[in-house]
């Protein structure tokens, strides 16, 4: 195989990340006699730094011509004013939507080395094997804002078809996995109707609601059940801080991809 990738070390840890995940994929170009290309390009403050834009043109360019994309970090100390109009963030929300990967999909295991650092018991650990789909270019953090003097506001609005694919993902993954997935919080009444196109797992309907504070619970109670997760875009950040941190204490530990119909967009890899 042969893989054109285009390294993002970004900010903070990032570059020590992206370095690692370098050192990681040239290995196992080695061993199984592919050849991967890498071009580095600027993202977040690190680029805000450069040229005071967080994704450039030519970091959007390299991505769009490159087979995948591996991402370090973004944002940090230096660049946190929230009254900054140009901040890092803004560059990893502005990559999502160009590359339109919309589907943020986040395994969840237990390595024996870490599960003493979490704060469950390790009895309770034994067979953990979730995962965490997680919708990535709608709702709130797209959504229209305003503020005034007296009040402010966050649209959270997704399309119809923004539901459907990533529904879709979810419920592939389910299936192959032989998993049933939880819907959490509120989603359109379409999830419903797509299940029609599936059949039931084990003689369970494909998918199940239940609210986040419920879930959250049961992922507490009972971590090691069989299930995949289905959450909108910031509601998404406290589901996959939460299964992290049951099984490595920490974030940012896990590793993650984002995926799209065509594209591939990786990021912290372990």
């Amino acid at each position: 195989m042969e893989a054109l990738i285009t390294l993002l070390p970004g900010d903070g840890i990032g570059p020590e990340v992206a370095t690692a995940g370098r050192a990681a994929l040239e290995a196992v170009a080695s061993k199984y006699s592919h050849k991967f290309r890498f071009s580095e390009q600027l993202i977040g403050g690190a680029s805000i730094d450069a040229c005071g834009d967080p994704l450039p043109s030519d970091t959007i360019a390299a991505c769009k011509d490159s087979n995948a994309v591996l991402l370090g970090a973004v944002g940090g100390p230096k660049w946190s004013d929230p009254n900054a109009t140009v901040r890092p963030e803004q560059g990893l929300l502005k990559l999502r939507s160009t590359l339109g990967v919309y589907a943020n999909l986040r395994p969840v295991n237990v390595y024996p080395e870490l599960a003493g650092a979490s704060p469950l018991k390790n009895e309770r650990l034994e067979g953990v094997d979730l995962m965490v789909v997680r919708e990535l270019t709608g709702g709130i953090y797209f959504g229209e804002k305003s503020r005034s003097d007296t009040s402010a506001s966050d649209l959270c609005a997704y399309h119809r078809h923004e539901v459907e694919r990533i529904i879709r993902t979810a419920a592939e993954l389910a299936r192959k996995r032989q998993v049933v997935f939880r819907r959490q919080g509120q989603c359109p009444g379409n999830v419903a109707t797509l299940e029609g196109h599936y059949r039931p797992i084990d003689g369970q309907r494909l998918s199940r609601h239940r609210t986040g504070n419920a879930a959250r619970r049961r992922r507490c109670n009972a971590p090691a059940q069989p299930a995949g997760r289905f959450r909108r875009h910031r509601h998404g950040e406290y589901v996959r801080r939460h299964s992290n941190g049951r099984g490595f204490h920490a974030l940012g530990l896990a590793r993650h991809a984002a995926v799209g119909v065509t594209r591939r967009f990786g990021a912290r890899p372990v």
